[in-house]
């Protein structure tokens, strides 16, 4: 409130300047979070995100707002209008360009039929904000299937009870205390080396080398953030995992070696692998038993970025081909063959992107 009340001094006095950066960088500042506080890069004074590029714009009407009526007051809230009406123009204009991987997706989508009815929904694009996503490929209407991830292209942790003798060798090196993204982590990490060919490996030209995880933080920037808690939550996620690798690790390497040839299960690899189920795994129900949930890694739908206003429902498992279900979840009989379904709750103009609400965000 006492800074408020300084901004508010600045704009009432008489015969009051125009807006100064000096202003600017004092409600910015305001706005930005702690965290994006410490990582901000020094002698940078443009906002460090869009998002805070807007905050600051809507403290500096709202307090300009509150200044007397005068000529300068009136020019800078003409000025900031037209700068906030420039900016949402472009975040809805935002339609992004090619990814210079957008021929291979195409064409691991066709190899792998995630298209539904064969026919292209979606492809990759790279957007100013997000970086890499999807966008509609055609004009698209509500209720129509954008995407459908054939089970068998979904990876889970259950996938490690297809590997004989790996129950009891888990069992042995680490009891039952491993933790179900721990489990999947390395079924990722299985599936890539067992099969050079297979659709997983091909599918990690698409994953990041460096998941946006704070597990892969340098000492520096986390010394930076020293009067957080969240140096604490990095220390100790990151001694728990290592305590899990080194359970792990050599030892199924000596139990079952045409498994785990050790350079594929190095703790960068394992690290690696923990960070993509972190950042990019779906928690999902349907199909067989709906009422079960499991977290699963899906391709492609792991390029859907965020939004809380998606316009895509939460994807359930499905009968591959079915009609638009009229219940929460579809049902299939066991023997059915099931796809990770994802249809629109709204109609998607061509070049839109097209984002997934995760849910409410939680510490």
């Amino acid at each position: 409130m006492a800074a408020e009340r300084s901004w508010a001094s600045r704009w009432c006095r008489a015969g009051s300047e125009p807006l100064d950066e000096v202003l600017v960088r004092d409600v910015e500042e305001t706005q930005r979070p702690p965290i994006a506080r410490y990582f901000a890069e020094e002698g940078n004074a443009s906002p460090a995100s869009p998002r805070l590029q807007r905050a600051t714009q809507l403290e500096l009407l709202r307090l300009c707002s509150k200044a007397p009526h005068s000529a300068t007051r009136e020019a800078n809230l003409a000025a900031l209008a037209a700068s906030r009406q420039r900016l949402l123009q472009a975040d809805g204009e935002d339609l992004g360009q090619e990814d210079e991987l957008a021929d291979e997706l195409r064409a691991f989508c066709a190899r792998h039929a995630l298209w539904p009815h064969g026919t292209e929904t979606l492809v990759l694009r790279h957007f100013r904000v997000g970086g890499r996503g999807l966008a509609a490929a055609a004009d698209l209407s509500a209720g129509d299937t954008v995407l459908a991830v054939p089970e068998s292209l979904l990876l889970s942790s259950e996938r490690l009870s297809s590997y004989d003798g790996l129950a009891a060798a888990l069992s042995a090196a680490a009891g039952d205390s491993l933790h179900d993204d721990v489990r999947l982590s390395l079924a990722l990490l299985l599936e890539i080396a067992r099969d050079q060919a297979g659709a997983w490996a091909e599918y990690c030209r698409f994953l990041p080398e460096r998941p946006p995880s704070a597990l892969h933080w340098a000492s520096r920037q986390l010394q930076r953030l020293a009067h957080t808690p969240l140096v604490g939550r990095v220390t100790a996620a990151r001694e728990a995992l290592r305590e899990a690798h080194a359970a792990l690790f050599p030892a199924l390497s000596l139990a079952l070696p045409q498994l785990f040839p050790p350079a594929s299960f190095s703790w960068r690899r394992f690290l690696w692998a923990y960070t993509v189920v972190q950042t990019r795994g779906l928690v999902v129900g349907g199909g067989a038993e709906p009422r079960a949930r499991r977290t699963v890694l899906a391709p492609v739908a792991d390029l859907l970025n965020y939004s809380p206003t998606s316009p895509l429902a939460w994807p359930s498992l499905e009968a591959a081909g079915a009609a638009r279900p009229t219940g929460p979840v579809a049902e299939g009989p066991p023997s059915a063959t099931l796809a990770l379904t994802f249809r629109l709750l709204s109609a998607v103009p061509a070049g839109r992107q097209l984002c997934l609400y995760y849910g409410r965000l939680s510490s």
